[in-house]
């Protein structure tokens, strides 16, 4: 296999075809061997990614059988030089009398995954890069396999011919979170916009990103939704929240963004002052109760001259 950037399937490696049956057993697996050039590595410009698509088919558990069932796990798996660089796992879950199956996997290029379904077939489609020791001069090895806590649960899983390696020139995704308009000053009842976006965004670009707005409900109130999951597209996402101010003080906002693995958050305040209104009932009191104190004083120098 040539360290150039590219994609080389899993029939190119010398595996046309993998169809992993664990039958009455609890493990099936099939190791699939390339050799790299002497001086090949992980690392900045060479960028290696497990692209896996596969099939999984579970059999259907009867009515008496779903309680001894529920919460057993099945795992598919990547191993590059023993190494994992893939794992999806799969839970029979108990909802009222019947099971469902929650998938959920974590990658540096999709991020976190998470689905349920009662479906007995499903595909699924995951990216993640090779560790480092994944990569080495020579003979290497990719074990693909399937895992499941009770023998017989799966019928098979099949790697569907669109699985390879790639090989990308972009390496993780790094990026900084930015806010614009959010250290304000803004009066109680008077509405704002947090605008959170991403900037100085390196590496291999992920298709979506999380946003999540964090605020102290008692000074703050949203219109919308506090968390927002968008396409990353051509270009880094940007994502406005709407606040409104609730009660007067100074108030800590914090906007949180994940995105292929990566963490990242920028934080302000928002200043809430008292209404419009609500000043001017204060300048017409003390006004008020200025003048009272000027006819008391005025009363007193009267009464002193009598």
């Amino acid at each position: 296999m040539p360290l150039r950037p590219g994609f080389w399937s899993i029939a190119a490696l010398g595996a046309p075809r993998i169809v992993l049956v664990p039958g009455g057993g609890y493990e099936a697996k099939r190791l699939v061997a390339y050799t790299l050039p002497p001086h090949a590595f992980e690392g900045p410009g060479r960028w290696f990614v497990i692209e896996l698509h596969f099939e999984i088919a579970f059999r259907r558990v009867p009515a008496p059988a779903v309680h001894a069932v529920a919460g057993a796990t099945t795992e598919v798996a990547v191993d590059a030089n023993g190494s994992t660089c893939a794992s999806i796992l799969f839970t029979h879950v108990l909802r009222g009398r019947s099971l469902v199956v929650r998938r959920s996997g974590f990658g540096l290029i999709g991020g976190r995954q998470e689905l349920s379904t009662s479906r007995l077939v499903q595909r699924v489609r995951f990216r993640n890069f090779f560790t480092y020791r994944g990569v080495r001069g020579g003979r290497n090895e990719l074990t693909f396999r399937v895992g499941s806590a009770i023998g017989g649960l799966v019928r098979y899983v099949r790697i569907l011919p669109d699985s390879g390696v790639r090989i990308e020139r972009a390496g993780p995704l790094a990026y900084r979170v930015e806010l614009r308009d959010s250290s304000a000053t803004i009066r109680r009842g008077a509405s704002m916009r947090v605008t959170a976006s991403i900037v100085n965004a390196t590496g291999l670009q992920p298709d979506r990103a999380t946003f999540t707005l964090r605020y102290p409900a008692r000074g703050l109130s949203l219109a919308g939704a506090a968390v927002r999951s968008v396409a990353w597209g051509p270009t880094a996402p940007v994502v406005t929240f709407d606040v409104k101010g609730k009660r007067v003080g100074n108030w800590p906002v914090l906007v949180q963004v994940e995105a292929a693995g990566s963490n990242q958050a920028a934080a302000s305040v928002v200043r809430v002052r008292p209404a419009a209104g609500t000043s001017a009932w204060l300048v017409a009191v003390l006004a008020a109760a200025g003048a009272l104190l000027l006819g008391v004083a005025a009363l007193l120098v009267l009464r002193r001259r009598a």
